[in-house]
């Protein structure tokens, strides 16, 4: 589940994508609105992704999620 997320956000990058898009694209059948399965896998996703200083999940409150890639240093 955590990689269709992923690869949701991949496709969309720097794009808000709501809560309930991503419950659309995961599930064919009707969800609990009020189901907290998409906070818990954005949660373990970001754990995942701490590792790497360059990417991320972003919360805008009441809007969605965004993937977001750090800027590059350059010397």
């Amino acid at each position: 589940m955590e990689y269709r997320i992923l690869e949701y956000l991949i496709h969309r990058p720097r794009v808000i994508v709501s809560k309930r898009e991503l419950l659309e694209h995961l599930y064919d059948f009707n969800w609990e609105h009020h189901s907290n399965v998409v906070e818990v896998h954005i949660s373990n996703l970001r754990k995942k992704l701490a590792a790497s200083d360059k990417t991320g999940i972003e919360t805008l409150r009441g809007r969605g999620y965004r993937l977001f890639f750090a800027k590059s240093e350059s010397a």
